[in-house]
């Protein structure tokens, strides 16, 4: 194994950095994907109640804290991935009350909210095993 990087968590191989830097771009684009979405209900060029609008914003805060902490190797990041994907899954399932959107219409946004929350679950494990936080199995 080479060493790190400058600024790299030691002993992160350098696939590994290449992957935390992907997983660190995937969320800061959801991230200012959370973001556009809020400007846009709030500024009137979409409709949704405030609480959507303010859900928006809090999940794109949450997956931007998230994207810094995973760039720079963070231990706190894996952690902040999860928070994200309980939010954003939340917010999805909660969407057929909030939006007052028909059972029919509605039926697969409980599955879609949990996909949500299994797929970061899944992010952040790679993210504490890539920065270190979680040893790898040495039988593997």
């Amino acid at each position: 194994m080479t060493d790190p990087a400058p600024g790299a968590p030691a002993g992160t191989a350098p696939r590994s950095r290449v992957g935390l830097k992907v997983v660190a771009l995937l969320m800061f684009f959801l991230g200012v994907n959370a973001l556009a979405q809020a400007v846009r209900l709030a500024l009137g060029f979409d409709t949704g109640p405030l609480l959507l609008t303010l859900w928006q914003v809090a999940c794109g805060l949450l997956a931007l804290l998230a994207a810094a902490g995973t760039w720079l190797g963070a231990r706190w990041a894996a952690e902040l991935i999860v928070v994200y994907g309980v939010f954003t899954g939340a917010m999805i399932a909660s969407l057929r009350s909030m939006l007052a959107i028909d059972a029919e219409a509605g039926s697969g946004l409980l599955v879609a909210g949990a996909a949500a929350v299994a797929v970061c679950a899944l992010l952040a494990w790679y993210v504490a095993r890539a920065a270190g936080g979680i040893e790898a199995d040495p039988n593997r």
